[in-house]
């Protein structure tokens, strides 16, 4: 076969078929592997501008969401930060 990228719709198939095949239920898709490659840059310290640009996000909010920042986490954060 000739060295092209796959489609969309072949590597959500390719990721569905994975997950099913190691037990992993539900909608698993490329997405899916986008949003948690986000999350874990967070977890390991990586800051958001960073991960909005892996991600190719503009809106800083959009990239919140992707890796799970709430405004109730905000909020916690800023109550408990003493000057």
């Amino acid at each position: 076969k000739e060295n092209k990228p796959i489609t969309r719709c072949r590597a959500w198939q390719l990721v569905s078929s994975w997950c099913r095949e190691v037990g992993i239920k539900g909608r698993v898709g490329t997405h899916t592997i986008r949003k948690t490659a986000g999350y874990h840059m967070r977890m390991v310290g990586v800051p958001i501008e960073i991960i909005r640009e892996v991600l190719g996000q503009k809106d800083m909010q959009v990239t919140k969401r992707y890796i799970g920042i709430t405004d109730d986490e905000v909020t916690k954060v800023i109550k408990n930060f003493n000057l």
